[in-house]
């Protein structure tokens, strides 16, 4: 669960000049979030991941060549879980939110990803999401439309995809969350806690 500054935290996931990846996760934001606060960013250098804007619960994107005002029409619904992913590649930026899914065509930059945080944008105290983030996986890919709604309310085997760099499913007690694919752990922080999700 995240809030005023309560976050998880990663520094030792190291992608060089990466062009592809999928981040998806579950998120279940309480009520609406403030513009730019983040699911999912990188952590140093340019910004790289995906967020809330438009005062709506709008999901958007940051990555260096891309449009961080872009308006990708779909809607995190407020207080109920959601599956979200976004998918990089050097051609654009594909959000999905539940059923849904929009395309956003432009020329991206390669990133270097040094760490991330979950639930914050880069640390800053004005962009913390409120609310709760499970099943956070992390793939050095593209990941197809039909792959992710297939893997959309399975557990993840990393044994199966040697792409599944990092993967949290916030199970264990205490403060650290354990990467299930390799070693990538994250930290909570500013008393931010794990509670029972009920996701389906």
């Amino acid at each position: 669960a995240s809030g005023t500054n309560k976050h998880a935290a990663n520094s030792n996931l190291i992608l060089p000049q990466t062009d592809s990846l999928t981040i998806t996760a579950w998120v279940k934001p309480i009520g609406i979030q403030p513009d730019y606060s983040a699911i999912w960013m990188n952590e140093t250098g340019e910004a790289g991941g995906f967020n809330f804007k438009n005062e709506n619960n709008s999901l958007a994107y940051h990555w260096p060549g891309g449009a961080w005002w872009w308006d990708s029409g779909l809607i995190v619904n407020q207080n109920e879980w959601n599956f979200v992913a976004m998918v990089v590649k050097p051609s654009g930026v594909t959000l999905y939110c539940n059923n849904n899914s929009a395309v956003h065509n432009t020329t991206l930059s390669p990133l270097d990803i040094e760490g991330f945080r979950m639930g914050n944008y880069k640390g800053w105290d004005s962009r913390n999401m409120t609310g709760y983030i499970d099943e956070v996986a992390v793939y050095n890919r593209v990941l197809t439309t039909g792959e992710i709604r297939d893997i959309r309310h399975l557990t993840k085997d990393p044994t199966q995809d040697p792409s599944l760099v990092a993967y949290y499913q916030f199970n264990e007690e205490g403060s650290i969350c354990y990467d299930k694919s390799h070693s990538y752990h994250a930290n909570l922080f500013n008393g931010a806690n794990k509670q029972r999700s009920r996701i389906p």
